[in-house]
């Protein structure tokens, strides 16, 4: 179950400039639970409980989150900059063994958003926001999914939420008389506290997974096209390329591993 609603308020200050306000408030419920049964020799079924494997485990979240923004708009700029608090409350019930795992957290929300028309046919935008990820009810639950004795899953109750920072530019041109065009965006986005796995391989071959926070994870993109039109024979060419680069971290026997991908490509259209 989610629920989440925004309350805004502008005030104008001066000629072209004005402050705004922002109240949010969300609430996420789930539940995940998980029974394992072993044979019973008076019934001849399956139907005693093996305590440390099963558990019924219920996570609540809500948060208050308030924002406070300058913006500035005249006929070529748009400028908003601001930061918000935010106020959150993690509740990990385990409904099985009556325990709990009370979580709160406290987190700033800067952004930034730039819209610049240097001519009509000339802009430039650049975006800036931070948001939150907590970890789910499986990832929390501390009791093993050995479903797949090679691989046993293990929740970890101390975990942290993630925070992801995103940058974004785009820039485009198009000159009327040439019909020449340009377009380029940037993207990059880091995450503090990411959730990724920590794998410990046992002796026999088999293994145990458990959710932990790590850092280092990080990912970078870039696009552009350019296009003109050529008279002899009257056509339009058009070259585009991209790159991108991402990386992860994770936890072999609580040695990092780096898992890293680059993607250099490009077209050319006649």
């Amino acid at each position: 179950k989610n629920f989440s609603t925004t309350l805004a308020y502008t005030e104008p200050i001066a000629k072209n400039q004005l402050l705004e306000f922002n109240y949010t408030y969300s609430y996420s419920d789930n539940t995940n639970g998980k029974s394992t049964y072993g044979y019973n020799k008076n019934t001849g079924n399956f139907d005693l409980v093996v305590p440390n494997l099963s558990n019924t485990f219920q996570n609540t979240y809500s948060s208050n989150r308030g924002t406070l923004s300058y913006r500035i708009q005249t006929q070529k700029l748009n400028l908003s900059v601001g930061s918000g608090v935010q106020f959150g409350d993690l509740k990990s019930n385990n409904l099985t063994k009556d325990s709990a795992i009370n979580q709160h957290y406290l987190n700033m929300y800067p952004t930034a958003n730039l819209r610049w028309e240097f001519t009509k046919t000339k802009n430039l935008r650049v975006n800036y926001s931070g948001r939150t990820a907590q970890p789910s009810a499986t990832q929390l639950q501390p009791v093993a999914d050995n479903s797949n004795p090679l691989n046993i899953q293990l929740g970890n109750p101390n975990l942290k939420q993630q925070f992801t920072h995103s940058v974004r530019m785009l820039y485009s041109s198009f000159d009327v008389f040439t019909q020449r065009s340009f377009f380029d965006t940037v993207n990059a986005t880091t995450i503090a506290n990411d959730i990724q796995n920590s794998v410990t391989i046992l002796p026999g071959g088999a293994q145990i997974s458990q959710p932990v926070n790590l850092s280092g994870t990080y990912s970078m993109s870039g696009y552009f096209n350019f296009g003109f039109p050529i008279k002899k024979p009257k056509s339009n060419m058009s070259f585009t390329g991209n790159i991108s680069y991402n990386q992860s971290q994770g936890l072999i026997n609580n040695v990092s591993n780096y898992t890293k991908n680059t993607l250099v490509g490009g077209t050319v259209k006649w």
